[in-house]
């Protein structure tokens, strides 16, 4: 049977009523209460003019109150465009806009980046915002349920979320009901999660990981959730036991940081861990204490994931075999299939209609570039072995990846160029210490200046993810035979100033 997202909650709500679903600090909500909460958001959201087919932006810390308004949204068949809680300036202001958001849910804490993007836009959408995120639920006390709605097809847009690409802005990713609904239970499977497993969520929400690989998982299996506002190595594993945690999600460099770290005194009830961007050495190190890594293959764009090692058919160092619903290649330049041990493009298709993106929105030149043929073109690397597990080589030659975000250096060039102190700019990836990578920018001045200052200005103008660790001055930047930046010839970090040195 086909479910919505609010169709699942309530069949799940039925079978596990009395059972928790969500934990942050003091709060414990049942499903019942979640569902309790749901529909009194719902009636709250329709009171403020949202109904199906509105487009909600949501920028919110980790909280219950995310997820209660993310599901009130998609109960009424509305769409929500989760933000980065980073984005600041154009960024913020072209998603906003590009997205056709009538209304921002907000909290006072990013009521700056919110009210700088919106200035001078006549035709701004609504703002809601409370104090905090935790206000909103005591709010709902004062409304009356409403009944969620199940009335439309799984098929439904539900979520466009903003990714980075190679060039320009960020670009919006449109997913069904069906796709979430699908990813929920493909990773329940994968896990072989029951309503005894317990979440520990720590990536922020806004984030296709711990929505598809957590929540949406964590529904189908009537499991818990125990929500932090964010990671923190220092306090990691004792989290980890005090919440009774058997399974969290991660990215790479999650990972990699755990695993430098001093081996875990006690595990609680820990017995694995779900993501992408795992290394051997890594991987090996937590087996060694225990832990049964879930490494995958996936994107936005893939509906969260297309291949995962699974309890039955695991590999080290790979990231297993696709999910059924899904079709994997290796193409050449040519896109000509490649035979088992020869690298090339991962290529994917759908074997169930919505299961993945349904296009980029308002772009529909983006989506036919990378959808050829019935085939999404990745442009990242990888072959496959004669038992069919997949294994991941390389992403796309310029695409920066840090602390699990993929950064577009052009974007971020263009924000830097708006600097009054940058005459021109370039931007790397340089190898990071814990794994993925670090930012690098070389900057032509056009006054004399420091790298400090550069560092203030970034930190001033620029989301937190995205500002560079290292900042080198030049009086040029090396060309190509084409007048391109040669970047190729910019990844020394041998003269350059860190910032956190």
């Amino acid at each position: 049977m086909a479910l919505t997202l609010p169709a699942l909650l309530q069949e799940t709500a039925r079978h596990h009523a009395g059972h928790v679903f969500l934990i942050c600090d003091d709060l414990q909500l049942t499903y019942a209460q979640t569902l309790d909460l749901v529909q009194r958001a719902t009636t709250y959201l329709r009171d403020e003019g949202v109904g199906r087919d509105s487009h909600v932006a949501l920028m919110l810390r980790n909280h219950p109150a995310f997820l209660i308004v993310w599901f009130a949204l998609s109960s009424l068949g509305s769409v929500v465009v989760p933000i980065n809680t980073d984005m600041k300036g154009k960024t913020l202001r072209h998603i906003i806009e590009q997205s056709d958001v009538q209304m921002v849910i907000t909290e006072a804490r990013y009521s700056q980046q919110i009210g700088d993007a919106l200035q001078e836009w006549p035709g701004a959408p609504k703002v809601v915002q409370r104090n905090t995120a935790a206000e909103y639920l005591s709010a709902l006390a004062q409304t009356s349920p409403d009944l969620c709605g199940t009335d439309f097809s799984d098929t439904l847009p539900m979520m466009i979320t903003y990714t980075s690409g190679t060039t320009n802005m960020p670009k919006g990713v449109v997913l069904s009901h069906r796709s979430y609904v699908a990813a929920g239970r493909d990773m329940a499977a994968v896990l072989q999660l029951t309503s005894h497993d317990r979440y520990y969520l720590f990536l922020p929400l806004f984030h296709v990981n711990p929505q598809m690989y957590a929540v949406m998982a964590a529904l189908h299996a009537g499991s818990s959730i125990a929500i932090d506002e964010r990671f923190s190595a220092r306090n990691f594993w004792r989290r980890v036991v005090e919440t009774g945690a058997t399974v969290f999600t991660y990215v790479g460099t999650v990972l990699s940081i755990l695993a430098r770290g001093e081996r875990p005194r006690s595990l609680g009830a820990l017995r694995l861990c779900v993501g992408g961007g795992a290394t051997v050495s890594v991987w090996e190190t937590l087996n060694s204490w225990g832990i049964d890594v879930r490494e995958i293959y996936g994107m936005t764009e893939l509906g969260g994931f297309t291949t995962a090692n699974t309890a039955e058919a695991c590999k080290l160092g790979s990231v297993g075999r696709p999910r059924v619903c899904q079709d994997v290649d290796i193409r050449d330049a040519d896109d000509r299939s490649q035979p088992d041990g020869v690298p090339g493009e991962i290529v994917v298709r759908a074997n169930v209609e919505h299961v993945v993106f349904d296009g980029y929105y308002k772009r529909p030149d983006l989506t036919a570039e990378r959808l050829r043929g019935g085939w999404f073109h990745t442009d990242d690397m990888g072959h496959r072995d004669a038992e069919g597990y997949y294994y991941f080589v390389d992403r796309s030659k310029d695409m920066i990846r840090k602390k699990g975000e993929n950064i577009s250096p052009t974007h971020l060039e263009e924000l830097l160029s708006e600097c009054p102190y940058v005459k021109e700019v370039s931007v790397v990836g340089v190898p990071s210490d814990i794994g993925e990578e670090d930012i690098k920018a070389v900057v032509v001045p056009r006054s004399s200046i420091t790298p400090s200052d550069l560092h203030e200005w970034c930190l001033a103008h620029v989301p937190q993810f995205m500002v560079p660790r290292y900042y080198e001055l030049r009086t040029s930047l090396p060309k190509t035979a084409t007048s391109k930046t040669s970047r190729r010839e910019l990844m020394s970090i041998a003269e350059t100033w860190d910032c956190e040195a």
